[in-house]
C-alpha cells in the first residue's frame, strides 16, 4: 500500500511457506547440525575441552540430506544470502543445482509447448482437409482410416518427440513469460492461434496436389476408356470435356460411375484394373505423402526457439530423427503396397 518492501527471514524445515510466498523478498536460513550430547541429549552444551570423545556427541543429519537444501534453496530465490549462511563451502554446489534445476524446468515447459503446437497445426490441416471435402463435394482426399491413423499414431509419435530437445544455451537469459504480458509471442494461447492459422495454406497444398494427381490419373484413364468405340457411346455423355474444375463443383459423379459401371461391363478389366478406384488411391498417398513430409519438417523447425536449424542441426534430437526416418519409411511402404494392390 505505501510501497514497502517486506522481508521475511524464516526456518525453511517449518510449515511458513504461505508467509514466505506473500513477502516481497524471502530469505529461508537453513538451521545447520548442532551435536547433542548422547547422555543428557542437548539439556547441557557439551564442553569441548572435556574427557569425553567426539563418539559421544550426536550428529543431526536432517539439514545434510539434498531434498532439505533444495527446499530452501527454492524458497529463498533469487538470494544468495541462504546459500552463503546455510553451511560452509557450499554456494557453488548450491548455484549449481538451482541453475540446472531452472533450466531443465524451461526446457520442459518449452518442449511441452512446441509438442502442443505441432500437434495443433496437424490436426488443423486435417480439419481444413476433411472441412473442403464437405463443403465442395471434392473427392476425399484421405479416408476415415487415413485421418484416425494420423490423428491418433502419426502426430503424437511425431509431437511427442520433441520433448526430447535439448536446452537451448540462452533459455536462462530471457525473463518468465507473464500472463499480463500483451506481447503476441509472449502468450501461449495466441502463439498456438498463430501457427495454427499458419498451417491452413499448407492443408490447402495439400488439397491443389491431391486434385491435380487425380485430375491427371483420372484423364489418362478415361482417354484408354473412350479408344474402345463400344464404350465410347456411353462414356462420351458424362464424361467428354472434362476439366479441373469439375472435381471442385461437383460434375465429376457422374463420369465416376459411368467409368466403374463400364470398366466392369462382361466382366473385362479396363486399363488392366477392375476399378477405377486407382486412379483415387493414387492421388490419395500422393496427398498424405506431403501431408507427413511437411508434418516430419515441421517437426524439425521446432527444435529451437531461438536458433535456425542450420545452426542448432537435426541431430541435436536424435529421437526425432529416428522417429521420422521410420515414419517416412513406413508410409512411403504402404502407400506402395497400397496403390500396386488398388
Amino acid at each position: 500500500e505505501h510501497a514497502e518492501c517486506v522481508t521475511c527471514v524464516g526456518s525453511a524445515l517449518q510449515p511458513n511457506f504461505e508467509t514466505f510466498r506473500q513477502a516481497n523478498i524471502s530469505v529461508s536460513v537453513l538451521v545447520g547440525s548442532v551435536p547433542q550430547c548422547r547422555r543428557c541429549f542437548g539439556r547441557r552444551e557439551p564442553r569441548t575441552g572435556s574427557n569425553g570423545a567426539e563418539h559421544d556427541l550426536i550428529f543431526g543429519s536432517t539439514v545434510n540430506q539434498a531434498e532439505f537444501q533444495l527446499s530452501a534453496d527454492l524458497t529463498s530465490l533469487p538470494c544468495a544470502l541462504q546459500a552463503r549462511h546455510s553451511y560452509s563451502d557450499g554456494e557453488q554446489r548450491t548455484l549449481g543445482v538451482l541453475f540446472n534445476a531452472i533450466k531443465e524446468a524451461r526446457r520442459c515447459v518449452d518442449c511441452i509447448l512446441m509438442v502442443l503446437i505441432h500437434y495443433i497445426c496437424g490436426a488443423v490441416q486435417l480439419a481444413v482437409i476433411v472441412s473442403l471435402e464437405a463443403l465442395i463435394c471434392l473427392p476425399a482426399p484421405l479416408e476415415g482410416f487415413h485421418v484416425m491413423c494420423m490423428l491418433l499414431v502419426l502426430l503424437p509419435s511425431v509431437s511427442f518427440s520433441l520433448i526430447f530437445n535439448a536446452a537451448s544455451p540462452q533459455i536462462m537469459k530471457e525473463l518468465p513469460l507473464k500472463k499480463a504480458d500483451e506481447k503476441t509471442l509472449a502468450q501461449p494461447g495466441r502463439l498456438m492461434l498463430l501457427y495454427a492459422v499458419r498451417s491452413v495454406p499448407s492443408a490447402l497444398v495439400v488439397v491443389i496436389a491431391f486434385v491435380h494427381d487425380l485430375h491427371k490419373m483420372f484423364t489418362w484413364q478415361l482417354e484408354k476408356g473412350m479408344q474402345n468405340e463400344l464404350r465410347l457411346p456411353y462414356l462420351a455423355p458424362h464424361c467428354e470435356g472434362l476439366s479441373w474444375h469439375w472435381w471442385l463443383t461437383g460434375r465429376w459423379t457422374l463420369c465416376v460411375r459411368t467409368l466403374q459401371q463400364e470398366s466392369q461391363r462382361d466382366g473385362v478389366k479396363l486399363l488392366g484394373v477392375d476399378q477405377v478406384h486407382c486412379a483415387f488411391a493414387h492421388a490419395q498417398q500422393w496427398g498424405a505423402l506431403l501431408f507427413v513430409f511437411y508434418e516430419v519438417t515441421l517437426a524439425f523447425t521446432f527444435l529451437d526457439r531461438y536458433d535456425s536449424l542450420i545452426t542448432r542441426g537435426p541431430a541435436s534430437n536424435k529421437v526425432l530423427c529416428g522417429v521420422a526416418a521410420f515414419t517416412m519409411l513406413a508410409h512411403t511402404v504402404i502407400s506402395f503396397l497400397l496403390i500396386y494392390f488398388s
